[in-house]
């Protein structure tokens, strides 16, 4: 018991001391240029007031201006080709319909904050409508552009983290239903930074689709120094670690209780290698006791409750001042006898049956649900039968 409420107190100790270290060491950490700082998105750069430029894009299906064409491009008037195919899709993004765009960013941000971008299409739309709710910290950007039946959105900056929440091509319809672009995006770095959304139209070729860009929406981010406070410091980093602490001391306690329910309670004396070997015994072969007397009982009988009493006592003083405290009789002060504690238990039994305590001391065993007393209550019940047989 000692020994393992010391291993206990230890654990618990080291696990304290651990705990201080560690909240020692993130208070005296210090913010660098890119911790703490505060994001202010500029309302009047956030997009250009123009209508929008219809410019064919020289990605997608157009690829590199500089890369080799196909085979098929290369005759006589190739050149000429290219021309008329870059004229053929600037026509085509005139004669798309026009619709509208709104572009929705955090008014003020913190670094290392996440918060949601996003930008709205719609043909044929109020702008209440293609707005829906904006937040009091939240700005917009209204403009115009040119769309297809399908689209592609992107966000980029590399000043921020910026991770895609809706699909990255998305169709558009007419009416009160926008397509919604969205991003969670994380500021980085302190200064002028730059958001930069791009929306491209897709457009059937053939077998293919021609991939086109639109515009381009920027969106230019002030970003200011903001000191931490203590609160956030002990929220982000310290709660998890103490709770991982706290997790890590129950299992020590778990473990040593266990164990120490898996320990035997080892009797003193001579009786220690007759525990032992008493492990192993098995349940005792059930017979009817209202017939028999107590010396009538098998040998085997005798030594499994023997047995059940020196496991649950680790000595015969114990048995002792059990009987003292749960009977009210009194110390018997029996004197182990040669046989070890082993035959004392058997004098034990015939004493409590001589002075008629059988009934008080099953019922105080069941009361306190000692372990390993399963086959003493069952024998000590027995001999209760048989007081009343004898009665």
């Amino acid at each position: 018991m000692f020994k393992w409420r010391r291993s206990v107190w230890i654990s618990v100790g080291v696990i304290s001391l651990l705990a201080v270290a560690t909240a020692f060491t993130v208070l005296s950490f210090r913010y660098d240029g890119a911790e703490g700082q505060k994001v202010t998105l500029n309302r009047d750069k956030i997009a250009p007031t123009d209508t929008g430029t219809t410019f064919p894009n020289a990605d997608g299906a157009f690829g590199d201006v500089n890369a080799k064409p196909p085979p098929d491009a290369f005759h006589a008037n190739g050149s000429g080709q290219v021309s008329t195919r870059l004229d053929e899709r600037g026509e085509t993004l005139k004669a798309l319909p026009v619709g509208k765009i709104v572009l929705i960013a955090p008014g003020e941000m913190t670094v290392q904050e996440t918060r949601t971008v996003s930008a709205r299409v719609g043909v044929k739309i109020s702008d209440e409508a293609l707005m829906g709710t904006v937040t009091h910290d939240e700005q917009t950007s209204l403009k115009t552009l040119h769309v297809s039946t399908e689209m592609e959105a992107q966000l980029e900056g590399s000043s921020f983290r910026i991770v895609p929440i809706s699909e990255r091509v998305q169709p558009i319809a007419e009416g009160d239903f926008p397509t919604v672009w969205k991003w969670q995006v994380t500021a980085l770095n302190e200064g002028d930074q730059i958001l930069e959304a791009t929306l491209y139209a897709l457009i059937p070729d053939g077998d293919s689709t021609a991939r086109l860009r639109i515009d381009s929406y920027f969106g230019e981010v002030s970003v200011k120094v903001k000191p931490a406070s203590w609160g956030e410091v002990f929220l982000k980093t310290l709660v998890p670690l103490l709770a991982s602490l706290v997790v890590m001391g129950g299992i020590v306690v778990l473990v040593a209780r266990v164990r120490r329910r898996k320990t035997p309670l080892l009797p003193q004396g001579g009786a220690a290698s007759f525990v032992k070997r008493s492990q192993t015994v098995s349940d005792p072969i059930p017979i009817d006791y209202t017939t028999v007397n107590w010396d009538d009982i098998s040998g085997k009988q005798q030594k499994v409750l023997r047995e059940s009493i020196v496991r649950t006592f680790p000595k015969a003083a114990d048995f002792d001042l059990f009987l003292a405290n749960e009977l009210n009789k009194g110390p018997i002060g029996l004197k182990v006898s040669d046989g070890g504690f082993e035959q004392q238990v058997h004098d034990y039994l015939l004493y409590v049956q001589a002075e008629g305590w059988t009934l008080d001391l099953v019922r105080a065993l069941q009361e306190k649900r000692f372990p390993s007393t399963r086959h003493l209550v069952e024998q000590i019940r027995a001999t209760a039968s048989i007081d009343a047989q004898l009665n």
